[in-house]
This record gives structure tokens, sequence and C-alpha cells, in this order.
């Protein structure tokens, strides 16, 4: 946790500097034994060390009775040469009309913010090596800050960090193992709460190695053993995808944030190429379920859920969110049996008081765009130093520039404080990990500091606890009792899905009174698009002031906790995989229609539970995006029914109708056919464009078929015209995917894009407007396919290079990106909850990964290259390359059925009722499957 990253106090006393003595955007360079003047050396001699920061200077006296002076050159003249001759010294000076005094008497307090009515002098001459040389130094970079262009400051800036960091160099001598082999060096920021040092990474094939570009710590090289490592994190860090967080045994952890996301990818690829790196198996898909069944612990499980949306204890602006679960602070016994005694977690802090809660929704109703109900967040970085301030003093002081808040300000009583978050103006916080586990050091003053006196003349000390709480470390436990009590049990998932879950953010948003400032909600900001240093420095600080939204887990109802009942976790792929979307958040109230498969109630067993039979009821992905209650189970006695020659090249595309009376096919020259299934008859031709036809879409209720091609471009065919009425140039390389839902067109290209189209509602019209709604740009190569899901307003795609992406089609952002395989992905389905994804791959398996957390909950080996896929989210349907239609159940993860085709099914669909399957490919026909 956060005070575990705390130095002890003993290195507190051996040091005094450290970084947290600086401005946010500051760096450390490096530092020079000095002996200080004041005043032309009229004042005795101090000796100590002038430590060179990219913003200023800071004079560390060897006598801790002394202060620390910081200088900035913003406030600073331009630095001289300095000499006494009648006492031969020789050094540089800085004069400034203000300074800062910290640490005097070595104790932890408000800075000292010295002003002048005329320059000051501060007077450095160094013990060893020549002034003139560190003179030069500082002149650099006082210059860069007197500089009229912010971007001639950072270029300058920027200058002398690369020239620094290239004078630093990794010592071989370091290597714990002669035997070790340097697998690639990198430079990265270790961030720790409120500070970021960069230095040099190396990878060896036994370790990590972090080289500070500075003496900052008194170990010049920290070491990392790879098999101590248990997981490695992905994380946004300042809103962009650039951080990684290793997590070892015990509670150490290697936080690192890169330059660029392709350097931390080209960084994990090689980490996770060695051989010592032995990362635990993430129990993932059985988590939810276990948690459910009681055997992980409410804690245990918010503290994953926060793990997997990105929240760690080395970033503040992203720290650990918990619940308040107590409301009764007066009473002098703690109550778990009445509800009275917990607060409504279905609703937000915001929203715990209705007369509040009113005046925030007029607020809202008068508000122009972009609305909130919540101005200030739940979590930020000055909430977690709020209540951590006794324990962590100097994490405050560098958030709030040197000073402690006002005393009525700070975290006096428990009760007041709940008061204040249910009651007050502007206020909403919830709790931080640290309020339900053992450490009680952030809830006693211990080193004695001074933080005022309140209005009233009560000087604040210890937090004031509860009658029913005689100590810190019994107010503690109660904490943690109620968290994992029954009532707190069957209502915690209510709070999940505000904090981590549908209800985030959108229309539930809305109507659970859940909305807060754009900003700190995931992809409405771009770091990378912000160039003025001023600007996102600027930025920066907004983030740290206004906190961030966790990243969406869920985008349904979390399930509720069996309360009382026992049951073990499920083997094989998660059960949330294969259950129906779930409408109500009571376990009481979900109606799952497999009831009748087992004697087993509802509330007897896990809500997400699925039988063994689960296909006898399911609800489809299909490839039209059509989601109805299907019957597919008896696909395992499918048959050939009928093969037919229906084209002169070969068949690139087949899809049905939807009664599956009707087939539309397009092959390879470009050539486009619809044939009656029932009388085996062609019903029209026709050509598009002169390319591959890959991707075919009819249009309901309308004689306009869409088509996608090899050449770049989407048509738009009239069948009672026999001609193409609409050509749109839509990619700048070739067509791959093409999903039709609703109003909507999505194209998939090889230019690695997928664009977003506004179809009208009179698709007759001979010119249809190719109205872009929005191009989604994140993969980094050619898109190989998609698939949508309306409901959950949902979009995947997969590249060929294994990447897969999952889209927010409300605001057309990425919220996820997945690492699924190594080789191309052929085909992308969702499952019907929109919790996972099965994909298809060119080297025969068939994977489910869970789009939450990104962990692989079953992959099954199809023999053979994967050529063309269908699924209901428990049958797989696949062609491969040896010519066989294969079917998967993922439950038992067999193959229950296999079927020899003429020739491979290089494309295949299946009807929306699941009883005909179509297959085609280069014997240039198709193939009627059915049962």
């Amino acid at each position: 946790a956060f005070l575990n990253t705390i130095p002890d106090l003993q290195r507190a006393r051996d040091q005094r500097f450290n970084l947290l003595l600086l401005d946010h955007n500051d760096q450390y360079f490096e530092d020079y034994a000095v002996i200080y003047y004041n005043d032309d050396a009229a004042t005795k001699p101090v000796e100590g060390r002038l430590r060179v920061c990219a913003n200023c200077c800071v004079f560390d006296p060897r006598d801790f009775s002394q202060p620390l002076i910081k200088i900035s050159y913003r406030n600073a003249t331009k630095p001289s040469r300095w000499a006494n001759e009648r006492q031969g010294v020789k050094g540089f000076a800085l004069q400034s009309t203000e300074h800062v005094l910290a640490k005097q008497d070595n104790r932890v307090a408000p800075w000292q913010f010295i002003k002048h009515g005329t320059n000051t002098k501060f007077i450095f001459c160094l013990k060893f090596g020549d002034s003139l040389d560190v003179l030069a130094q500082v002149a650099r970079l006082h210059d860069a800050w007197q500089r009229d262009s912010r971007f001639e400051t950072k270029a300058i800036l920027d200058q002398v960090r690369q020239e620094h960091q290239a004078k630093v160099l990794f010592n071989a001598g370091w290597l714990q193992d002669l035997s070790e082999q340097i697998v690639q060096e990198t430079v990265a920021d270790r961030i720790l709460p409120l500070t970021r040092n960069a230095g040099r990474v190396v990878l060896t094939s036994a370790r990590i190695y972090f080289q500070p570009f500075n003496n900052v710590d008194p170990e010049p090289v920290f070491k990392f053993n790879l098999t101590e490592v248990t997981r490695v994190v992905r994380r946004r860090f300042l809103l962009q995808d650039i951080g990684l967080e290793l997590l070892m045994s015990g509670t150490n952890s290697l936080y690192l944030s890169f330059e660029s996301k392709d350097i931390r990818e080209a960084f994990l690829h090689n980490l996770t190429g060695q051989p010592e790196l032995r990362l635990h198996a993430n129990d993932q898909r059985n988590m939810m379920v276990a948690w459910q069944n009681g055997t992980v612990s409410n804690f245990d499980y918010l503290m994953y859920l926060n793990s997997l949306a990105d929240r760690s204890f080395n970033d503040l602006a992203q720290y650990p969110v918990f619940p308040w679960v107590i409301a009764d602070y007066k009473s002098s016994e703690l109550d778990l049996s009445c509800p009275d005694t917990f607060r409504d977690l279905s609703k937000p802090m915001g929203a715990q008081n209705t007369e509040r809660l009113a005046e925030y929704r007029q607020r809202y109703k008068e508000m122009p765009e972009p609305k909130f109900l919540y101005g200030t967040h739940y979590s930020t970085p000055g909430y977690v130093l709020f209540y951590t301030i006794r324990a962590a003093p100097e994490y405050s002081l560098n958030l709030q520039n040197g000073k402690f808040d006002r005393a009525d300000r700070l975290f006096r009583t428990v009760e007041d404080t709940y008061w204040n978050a249910t009651h007050g103006v502007g206020d909403v916080k919830e709790l931080i990990p640290e309020f339900y586990m053992e450490d009680a050091s952030f809830l006693r003053n211990g080193a004695a500091l001074d933080l005022g006196v309140t209005q009233r003349g009560d000087r604040v000390d210890h937090v004031q606890l509860p009658n029913w709480a005689s100590s810190p470390e019994e107010f503690l436990q109660k904490n943690r009792e109620a968290l994992e009590s029954d009532f707190v049990s069957a209502r915690l998932h209510q709070w999940i899905d505000l904090i981590f879950g549908y209800k985030q953010r959108g229309p539930e948003a809305r109507k659970a009174d859940n909305v807060f400032y754009y900003m700190t909600y995931e992809g409405e900001v771009s770091m990378d698009e912000i160039t003025d240093p001023a600007e996102r420095q600027a930025m920066e600080v907004q983030i740290m002031e206004f906190g961030q939204t966790p990243k969406l887990l869920f985008s349904l109802p979390h399930p509720q906790r069996t309360i009382g009942g026992a049951g073990a976790p499920l083997p094989g792929i998660s059960p949330s995989l294969l259950r129906r979307e779930i409408k109500s958040s009571s376990l009481r109230d979900i109606k799952v229609e497999l009831d009748e498969l087992d004697n087993d109630t509802p509330s007897e067993r896990d809500s997400t539970e699925a039988s063994k039979n689960v296909a006898e009821n399911v609800a489809v992905s299909s490839s039209d995006a059509s989601h109805i209650a299907i019957n597919w189970s008896g696909m395992v006695g499918m048959q050939h029914v009928s093969t037919m020659r229906i084209h002169r090249d070969v068949v690139t595309a087949v899809t049905l109708s939807p009664d599956g009376h009707t087939l539309y096919s397009g092959s390879q020259e470009g050539c486009f056919r619809v044939h009656s299934l029932r009388d085996q008859q062609q019903l029209h031709s026709g050509t598009v464009g002169n390319s591959t036809i890959s991707a075919i879409a009819p249009v309901p209720n309308t004689e306009i078929v869409i088509l996608a091609s090899w050449d770049n471009c989407v048509y738009f065919y009239s069948l009672s015209q026999s001609r193409v009425v609409t050509t749109w140039p839509a990619h700048h390389d070739s067509i791959n995917a093409l999903k039709h839902v609703g109003n909507r067109l999505y194209t998939a290209s090889w230019d690695s894009t997928i664009k977003v189209w506004d179809l009208p509602e009179d698709l007759a019209e001979s010119n249809i407007p190719d109205n872009v709604v929005a191009v989604l740009q994140d993969h980094e190569g050619e898109v190989a396919c998609l698939d949508v899901n309306q409901d959950a307003n949902r979009c995947i795609s997969a590249g060929v290079d294994g990447i897969v992406l999952i889209w927010d089609l409300s605001t057309y952002t990425l919220i996820r990106h997945l690492d699924v395989h190594i080789e191309p992905i052929r085909a992308i389905y969702f499952t019907p909850d929109c919790q996972c994804c099965v994909a298809g791959t060119a080297d025969g398996l068939i994977k489910v990964v869970s789009l939450s957390s990104a962990e692989e909950q079953c992959s099954i080996g199809a023999g053979d290259e994967i050529l063309s896929m269908a699924t209901d989210g428990n049958l797989v349907l696949c062609g491969v390359e040896s010519g066989h239609l294969k079917l998967f159940n993922l439950s038992s993860k067999e193959e229950v059925l296999t079927l020899k085709c003429r020739d491979p099914a290089e494309c295949l669909c299946v009807s929306l009722d699941g009883h005909q399957v179509v297959t085609a490919g280069a014997d240039r026909s198709y193939t009627l499957w059915s049962w």
C-alpha cells in the first residue's frame, strides 16, 4: 500500500533532500560538494551539497539544524562569477528576490517563503573541481527560464536532459550474475507517489535493473529478480497508455513510464520472452464466481477490480478506491445487523442526501454542455493525502506547494468527514483501502506534526474515532467486518456498477446520478495532442486535481454475491460467457432461462452458472449482429444437403437472408450473385468493381445490398435496378470486413482503420451520401475482422498482428487493447453477454478472452489453419485448411462434430435460426448443411 512506499523515519533523518521538494515537472540532475556564503562571505561558511535541477537549485546543508534553501531560476538574476581576493575564495553567485526554506532542524513542517525588497546573493564555491563548470551548467538552465517562448524553454531543458542522460552509462559490473545476458537497454521514468525519476532500464535474462540518472537514492542501481515478478500490467499514466507495472511477491513493485507506447510494447515483448519470468496464473476467469461463492473476500475482490481498472498504489491520480460502507458514527455500539448502520451502496456519495442531490440536479439542468453533476471527484490525489497526512506529511506539502491545509479542512474526525461527504458542498469522496487494512499509522499523529488549530480553538492531533471504536486498530477491524458483512456482500455489486460498471458513464450514469466532470473519464483527453508545454503542464495539474475515473470493466449489471450459499468455482471458461444478459441487479429476480435444465433454484446456485447443456437456449452473436434466442444444440446432427457451383472463380463472401432461404455471394473477380436455396436457382447476377468482394450485407426490408471490396470501395447494389447505385471510395486500402447494424455501417480495412458511417433512412436514392461519423485508428497494422454489439454499444476489431481492440460506440473511443495472439486473427466475435470475445487464429486456435481483464479463458486447437468461423458463444463452427468443417463446444472444449467438405471452407455463414449453414471456397460452389 501507499504507506509502505513512504521512506522509514531513520532514512528520512539521514537524507533530507528528496524529489518531494521539487515541482511536479522538475528533474534532479546531479549534486556538488560546496561551501555556501551569504552576503559576500560576511557570514560563516556552511558546508553542504548543491543539488542542480531543471527548474531550481537546492542547497542541502550538512548541518541538519540549517534549513534547505531552494532557489528558482525563474526568480533569479543571471549567475555570475564571484571571488573574494582577500580570502582567496572563488565561486559563483545567484541573486534572487525570493527563496524557499524547508526542513529546518530536520523537521517536516510547512515551507517558509522568503521574499525580499532587493536581490539576495547566494554564493557557492566548489570544494572539489572548477566552479566555472557548474556555473556554466546553472547559467544554461537559468537562460532556459528567461526565454519568452515556452517552446524554447522546453527545447533547452530537453537538450540538457538528453546530454545528462547520455553521460550516465550502465556499468556491467553491477550485474549480479556475470552469466546474465543483457537483452535490452532503454530509458523510462520510475513512478512513485507524486514523483517520477528518470533512469536507465536494463533488462537481462535474469533481472531488471533500474539506474536513476541522479543520486537521489543511496543505491546507484535497483535490482528486481524476474523470478519474483508475479504480474505484469499495462497502465495509463497521466491519461497516456505508456505505463507498465511489475507486481512482485511481498509488497515490492516497479512502475515504469516510457516515452511512448511503442517503446513500452517493445520492452514488454522482450520481458515476456525471458524464461526466468514465470508469471502467476491469473484466475480471473473464476474470480467473479469465486467471489460470488464466498471463496474470495469483498476486500480482495475490490482490490482485484481496482488493479484491472488501472488503479495503483504508485499513482495517486489513480489510487485504489473503496466505498464508505458504514453510515453510523454516533452510536456507542456498532450493530452490523441493522440496515440503518450502512450507507446505500446503490447510490454514489453525491446522491446519499436527497436535498443536496436536488441542488446538483438543478445545476445540471441549467448547465451548458458538457454537463456534470459533480465538479469534484470521489478519488483524487488530494483525497488520498487528506486521509494520510499524518503518515505522509511531505507528500501533502508537495501537493499543496509547501503548506498544510487549514486546520478546519483537515481530516480531524471520521464522523465529520462522512457527514461532509454526504451533506457538504462539493465533497463526494469515497475511501481508500487503508480503512480496511491493518496499518493504523494514518490515524495517529505519530510524528507530532503541528497541524494547526481550528476556528473553535481545537488543536488537530490524532483522528477522532467514533464511540464504537476504542482504538485505531479496533476502528479498522470493525470497518473490515462491516465490509465483509452479509448486508454489504448482498449489495456490493451495486457499487461496482457505479465505479467499474455499466453505470459509470452514458445514459445509465445519468439515471444513477453518477455524472462527473468530463475530463475525468478515459478517452476524453489526449495528452499526445497537446504540444504547448504550458498547456500540457496545466492539463497534468488538472488531472491531479480532478482525479480519474477507473477504466470501465463491465458493460452489463454485475452479478450479486450469493449469501449463505456454498459452491466451488467452475472449471474451464468463465460462466459469464454462457449466460444471458442479466436485466435485474437482484439475484432473486434474475430469470435464468435454463432453470428447467436442473433442479437447482437461482437462489441456490451462482447467478452466472450455466448448465453443461447451456446450448439448449443461448443468444447468437452472428455475422449480421442480430442477437435473438435460437437453438444451436442440434447442430451436432448437421448433415450435407446439397452442393452447387455458382461462380467462375473462388467464392470469397457468403451471407444468408434473415429467413435463411436466400444466399448472397461474391467472388474473387468481383461477381455478385443471389440464389434461392429452396429452388437451387440463380435469382440475380451482377458485377461490382473489379476486385475481390470481401463482405456482403443485405439491408433488411429493402432491395439494397451493401458490398465491400478489395478495391478500397463500398458498393450499394440495387436488386430492383440491377446495378450499383452508389460507390464510396471508403478507404486507402482493401476493405476486409463490413458490418451493418441499425443505421450504422462499419468497415475495416488494411489501411489500419475502422470507419463508422451514418446511413440515411431511405436507401433507395441514387446517390447515398458518404457521411463518416468516426474513424477509429488505433490499430498499427491491417484490420482483419470486426464485430458489433448494438445492445452494449461496443465494437471489437482484430488485426493481422493478433491485437484486439474494444471500442465504445457512444464516444467512438478505445476502451481496451488486448494482446490475444501472435499470429493473425481470422475471425472475432463478442459473446452474448459482451464479457468475452471468441477469436479464430491463422495457426488453428480458438481462443476465448475476457474483455475486462485480457485473461485467456479458453484455448482449443482446431488441428489446422482456421479459414472461417461462426459462434453462438458456446458452440464454435469453423472451416479449416484440411477441408473439414468442425464444431467445438467451449464448455467441454471438445470437438463434437467433423464434416468433410469438397474443398476448404474459405467462407461460411449460419442462418439466424441456426438450422442452416452455407460454406464456400475455391471450388466455386456453395455447400448447404442442415439439421
